[in-house]
């Protein structure tokens, strides 16, 4: 629905703008995350400096439920994160069909991709969890199978 705010004009873009991209112009809208030129990167409010003291669980949850959790509810989380963490075996198979000679960076978005293919439930948030939990196990995989250390299972 549109309300009349909706269609203020915010800032205009004249043509001496095209010659500098879009320095200085808001491309989208985002609120989990802000950049203050001064004070840095913030994620839910908290400067990214002292999220990277917590342990990833912990920011996982902030950002997922908006929200720092208790001790017990991290607890919990991480739990469900192992639970999920398993990639099922036509994921490792079509990461293994991936071209080798790839840059790792290339397979690892490639077999994101795989996994959303085969291992999604049409969950937006647990779809989310599904492939965050997963992430060890892929970039591992990816890595070894870039670097022709072993045969995965």
């Amino acid at each position: 629905m549109s309300s009349p705010a909706s269609n203020e004009t915010l800032f205009a873009i004249t043509k001496e703008h095209l010659e500098t991209g879009l320095r200085g112009f808001p491309v989208g809208y985002c609120t989990t995350s802000n950049v203050d030129p001064i004070k840095g990167l913030f994620y839910m409010g908290q400067p990214v400096e002292q999220l990277a003291e917590k342990a990833p669980e912990e920011v996982i949850y902030l950002l997922y439920h908006g929200r720092e959790g208790s001790e017990a509810e991290v607890l919990d989380f991480a739990k469900d994160l192992h639970n999920r963490a398993k990639c099922s075996p036509e994921v490792i198979k079509h990461i293994q069909l991936l071209p080798r000679q790839g840059h790792p960076m290339e397979l690892f978005n490639c077999a994101l991709l795989i996994c959303g293919m085969f291992e999604s439930k049409n969950d937006y948030r647990e779809d989310c969890l599904n492939l965050i939990a997963k992430i060890p196990e892929i970039a591992a995989s990816v890595i070894n199978y870039h670097a022709g250390w072993n045969s995965l299972k």
